[in-house]
Order: structure tokens, then C-alpha cells, then sequence
């Protein structure tokens, strides 16, 4: 059965994300909200790119559609710019997203909710404020494009394929942080095969990684992130899912936390795979990211920041 998948927010950054997975050809039956988002001459173009992909299906649908929808990819209301500030961006989108969020749940959305926005830390946790849905139906797209980046990166580097390379970028996608600790080549850790003499290896290969992983992120990011979307769905219309890092709600001193950590993925939803155990330097890296964006929910939970 395909899964049904409602696409909401900006037209232009829909119709991106519809258009990534046309060409992915899933099994889907993709939804457009007709409201004030609404673009016919974009869904016009749509209907014509999805002739070539047999597998996908696109309609214009009502609000009480949200009833059937079993997902809800949410993109930005109002885009972000190079120089947009994470309070001013949030102040902007959120009287929309908490509009949306409450037109969702009041049709009856029982489904699950992922959030491909700028700091989608912020919207993952209001997400779950807002909507009263269980914690494993919604999370952010977070640092899930990176990880898988940077698992590109040392396979080629390694000459080596999809199963021989382990590795995770945790935090937020605004600051992400690579766990080097944690990354296996083959079964071994990389810093055990960087320390070891037999091979041709220092520890410069990290900074050289880190550096071309950092470009790659900061040319187009959008379009980069969006692009492991396909992979991401595939997780979830699959009862045998996948490991990887996505933005989502745990709890970490008594406190709401909503960051990227290493979670399993599948058609139920998101589960946290394990507590990572990381070193001190990449601890705070992590923590570092996070503080930002809990700062700022703070504020909004206390009424210190409405939106516009």
C-alpha cells in the first residue's frame, strides 16, 4: 500500500521536495494541501514530470485530508536567507507552522511528522508541544544528509562500500559534529587505524574530511539536504528500517532535549538506537549546538517570543 504523504509549506521549497521524489519513483501517493500555499502552475509541472514515474501519484487535496495522510513533511512557511537569525526566522514561520499543526490534529492526523525546515530542532520539538503526538512519530531531518555525506566521503576514500563504513554527524545541521569515536572502517575504528603504523594514515585525514564535508554543506544546502530525502522514505514504508542520525526528542538531566542522535528508522517510526558514548571534546560539540535552539524554546514556552 503506498504511503500517504501530504507536502506542506512555501511553494517553491514544495515543489523541491516533491520533484526529489518523482525522480525517486517511490511508492507514494503525494498530497497538496489546496490553501493559500497552493501553486497551480507548480503542480501543473508536477503532473508532468510524474508521467515518468509510474509508481508515485499526485493530488490536490482539501484540509480534511489530513484524516487519511499517514505523513507530514513540513518545509519552511518563510524562507530563510544566508544572513536570517534563528529567533528572527522562528518569530517569522511560527504563527504559521502552530496554525497548521493545529489544522492537522483538529481533521484527525494520527500520522507521523517530519520536519525538513531550517533548524528543525526548533520545529520537531514544537511539533510534539503542539500536535500531543507520540514522540516516535515525529522528528527533523537534522544532520541525516551529512552523516550520509561524510559515509560517502570515506568510501571513497577507503575504497570501500555501503556496509564496511560506520559513522555519525550528531547535533543540528546548523552545527553538526562529527563523532570520530565512533567511526568504523571494516569492523575497526578509524582512530585505531589512523594511530596504527602500518598504515599510511595521520590524523590530518580528519581535518581533511571535516574541511570538505563543512564545503559540501554550506554550497546549496537546501538542495543537498533534500536530496536524501528518497532514502529516508525508503526507511519508512519498510517494516525492516535502518540505523542513521535524525533529529528528535529525548530527554537528557530532566530536560527536553531535541537534537540529531543515532536512532532505527522504520514504517513505525523512529526508536533511539543507543546512548552514544562520546568523548568529552565531542560531548561538548554536541551540547554546543543544541543550547541554541533550547534557548530559544525556553523563551517561547515561557511567552517571552511570540510569533509575528
Amino acid at each position: 500500500m503506498k504511503k500517504k504523504v501530504v507536502i506542506y509549506g512555501d511553494s517553491t521549497q514544495v515543489q523541491l521536495v516533491a520533484t526529489t521524489l518523482i525522480n525517486a519513483d517511490l511508492e507514494l501517493d503525494i498530497h497538496f494541501i489546496e490553501d493559500h500555499y497552493f501553486n497551480e502552475a507548480n503542480f501543473k509541472q508536477l503532473m508532468a514530470l510524474s508521467v515518468l514515474a509510474p509508481n508515485i501519484t499526485l493530488t490536490r487535496s482539501p484540509m480534511a485530508y489530513f484524516k487519511e495522510a499517514d505523513l507530514l513533511l513540513l518545509v519552511d512557511f518563510v524562507p530563510a536567507t544566508s544572513d536570517t537569525l534563528m529567533k528572527e526566522f522562528v518569530t517569522a514561520n511560527l504563527p504559521e507552522f502552530r496554525e497548521i499543526i493545529s489544522h492537522a490534529m483538529s481533521q484527525g492526523f494520527a500520522g507521523q511528522i517530519c520536519s525538513l525546515q531550517t533548524y528543525d530542532e526548533v520545529w520537531t520539538y514544537l511539533a510534539w508541544k503542539f500536535s500531543g503526538l507520540p514522540q516516535q512519530q515525529i522528528f527533523g531531518l537534522g544532520t541525516f544528509t551529512a552523516t550520509l555525506v561524510l559515509q560517502r566521503l570515506l568510501q571513497a576514500k577507503f575504497h570501500v562500500g555501503d556496509h564496511d563504513v560506520r559513522t555519525y554527524v550528531l547535533g543540528t545541521f546548523a552545527q553538526p559534529a562529527i563523532i570520530w569515536s565512533r567511526t568504523m572502517i571494516g569492523g575497526f575504528p578509524l582512530l585505531r587505524l589512523i594511530a596504527d603504523a602500518h598504515n599510511d594514515l595521520d590524523a590530518t585525514l580528519l581535518t581533511e574530511l571535516t574541511q570538505r564535508l563543512q564545503a559540501l554543506l554550506a554550497q546549496d544546502a537546501r538542495t543537498l539536504a533534500v536530496s536524501s530525502l528518497p532514502k529516508l522514505l525508503q526507511g519508512l514504508t519498510h517494516e525492516i528500517g535502518f540505523i542513521s542520525a535524525l533529529t528528535v526528542l529525548t530527554e537528557t538531566n530532566d530536560q527536553q532535549l531535541s537534537y540529531s542522535l543515532p536512532v532505527y528508522l522504520n514504517q513505525t517510526g523512529t526508536r533511539e538506537f543507543m546512548t552514544a558514548s562520546l568523548t568529552e571534546a565531542e560531548q561538548e560539540a554536541v551540547t554546543t549546538s543544541y543550547q541554541p535552539g533550547r534557548a530559544l524554546l525556553t523563551q517561547i514556552e515561557t511567552g517571552k517570543l511570540e510569533g509575528k
